[in-house]
């Protein structure tokens, strides 16, 4: 993973990936997971201290402020030095200060072993060669506690992105948007072998259509458990 550093800290620096709000799919992910606001500060669960979540692919921090503001403690891992120093001051600038960021890429992830309670990763595997995939899920399998939950959004086989094919499902994206990076793109028998020794809680396919019926975007919603 660490050859496309310079094309993610470039794609940082022109702020294509400079995201504030958090997915739809994370946010849901906690609510309907491990536990639903219903209220101001208010919980329909409460915690003796605060769960520990691992973000891989962190980005520019906009889940590492959402676990934050709601209880928990977020651990932040990704690859992008500039992604880094974006989320850091996201972060400085919301107040807020019980969080870690980690500058490596998920095939390293500077964890002990089962010392987290849940991970997230939203338009990060996709992001990766699919030998780096399978070792990045690997660490997450491994920092994760028995019973912890992994949500990971993926984007389908079914888009197309402009782009050089590396190997079957592969791309080295040529699109001025992420421009140099790596696309892997995913179906079912792809989402089994890569993330093979999880068990499948969940899969959801998200399609976004036009008038005409084509397919603009197409993103798998997966939770796994170990």
């Amino acid at each position: 993973m660490s050859h496309f550093v310079d094309a993610w800290n470039a794609s940082y620096v022109r702020l294509e990936n400079t995201l504030f709000y958090p997915s739809e799919g994370v946010v849901a992910f906690v609510n309907r997971n491990i536990r639903r606001r219903i209220g101001f500060d208010r919980f329909d669960r409460e915690f003796a201290s605060p769960p520990v979540v691992l973000d891989l692919g962190s980005g520019a921090g906009r889940h590492l402020r959402f676990l934050c503001e709601n209880g928990y403690h977020p651990i932040g891992v990704e690859l992008s030095s500039e992604a880094c120093k974006q989320a850091r001051a996201l972060m400085s600038r919301s107040g807020l200060s019980d969080f870690e960021i980690h500058e490596s890429d998920g095939g390293r992830v500077p964890l002990a072993d089962a010392s987290v309670d849940y991970a997230i990763s939203a338009a990060t595997f996709d992001s990766m060669t699919r030998l780096d995939a399978a070792s990045s899920a690997a660490e997450v399998y491994r920092t994760l506690k028995p019973g912890g939950l992994f949500y990971v959004d993926l984007i389908s086989d079914t888009s197309a992105r402009s782009g050089q094919e590396l190997a079957k499902g592969e791309f080295l994206i040529d699109e001025v948007h992420e421009n140099g990076t790596v696309q892997l793109f995913y179906n079912k028998d792809n989402i089994d072998s890569v993330f093979a020794a999880f068990k499948l809680r969940s899969r959801r396919l998200h399609q976004v259509i036009d008038d005409r019926g084509n397919v603009i975007s197409a993103r798998w919603e997966c939770v796994f458990e170990k």
